[in-house]
């Protein structure tokens, strides 16, 4: 392998090794445009309980990653999401795995998985109350 074939190998690889996640997001009332207040590092998600603070309901977000994109990417982008929405959190939380693919061999069988992670995208009515 010369050189160039090498370097052009190796940024395939970590292309490849990155692993993909997708996301898409839907604002309920798009005409606000809503300051972002919380930075996506901070947005709270909740699965089976709801907050105590009173809170509007703005938006529905979704992430989903390919076999090679780690969990904690996949949590990033929905808290992203909801970031870019104005949002202060996400409520009703559904997490789900599915096999796109399988392989069998004898004696052993490898599968490839995708994550995907949805929820609403709330805005807490009082700034101050977060709970």
């Amino acid at each position: 392998m010369t050189p160039r074939s090498k370097t052009s190998f190796a940024v395939l690889l970590l292309t490849l090794l990155a692993g993909c996640v997708s996301s898409r997001s839907t604002q309920f009332d798009p005409t606000p445009i809503l300051d972002r207040r919380t930075p996506a590092s901070g947005i709270r998600l909740y699965e089976g309980e709801t907050p105590r603070c009173q809170y509007k309901e703005i938006g529905h977000v979704t992430a989903k990653g390919d076999w090679l994109a780690g969990w904690n990417r996949v949590v990033n982008r929905v808290r992203e999401r909801a970031h870019d929405l104005g949002g202060d959190a996400v409520i009703r939380v559904n997490e789900s795995s599915r096999i796109n693919g399988a392989v069998i061999n004898r004696g052993s069988v490898s599968t490839t998985e995708s994550n995907s992670l949805t929820g609403t995208v709330i805005r807490f009515v009082n700034p101050n109350c977060r709970e």
